[in-house]
């Protein structure tokens, strides 16, 4: 799918996520791997941007919980935005598991 900006790309795939998924308590977690404006990115109330880690402890078992990896890559010139998404499950204080949901997609940023 081509995109206008990086954050076009994120925005797109949370909104289609959300749509398909239309639950108002559920979690998103993204991580981001590239530096961009994240004021620009239209996180929703329960989107959480994270860097390095999930902490178990601080998780719930009840709230359903997702987590998008956003792989931003340059290629001859060109600007590609790869989407991986999983469901966070919790199994216990110190473990979680991630399901992958095998619904990810490829942007290509044309300015």
């Amino acid at each position: 799918m081509k995109v206008k900006s990086i954050e076009e790309a994120i925005n797109s795939s949370l909104k289609e996520f959300r749509q398909k998924m239309p639950n108002d308590k559920m979690i998103i977690y993204n991580i981001v791997e590239m530096s961009l404006n994240q004021q620009a990115i239209q996180f929703a109330k329960n989107d959480l941007l994270i860097e390095n880690s999930i902490n178990a402890k601080m998780l719930d078992y009840s709230t359903d919980k997702y987590v998008f990896k956003f792989l931003v890559s340059i290629e001859n010139g060109r600007t590609f935005i790869k989407v991986i998404q999983w469901k966070l499950e919790k199994k216990s204080n110190k473990k979680i598991e991630l399901l992958n949901l095998m619904s990810g997609q490829l942007y290509e940023v044309i300015p």
